[in-house]
């Protein structure tokens, strides 16, 4: 159990823009589990044709939970 921060850039396309930043407080397995699990999810789907925007910044915070605890 943990917790993170993603921080990523998207472009229009659904593709990185450069080197994704995971911060937790919970050390290193939590960080790896969080790049392991953002590049398993890449590439996310292409912005909507009526969005302007040539690429986005998110941040993500995520709560990790063993199942049944």
């Amino acid at each position: 159990p943990g917790s993170l921060v993603l921080s990523f850039v998207l472009g229009r396309n659904g593709q990185l823009i450069g080197t994704p930043e995971v911060n937790s407080p919970n050390g290193t397995l939590v960080i790896q589990a969080g790049e392991v699990s953002l590049e398993a999810v890449t590439p996310f789907p292409p912005f909507p044709p009526e969005s302007t925007a040539k690429r986005v910044r998110f941040h993500v915070a995520v709560d990790y939970h063993r199942p049944g605890r």
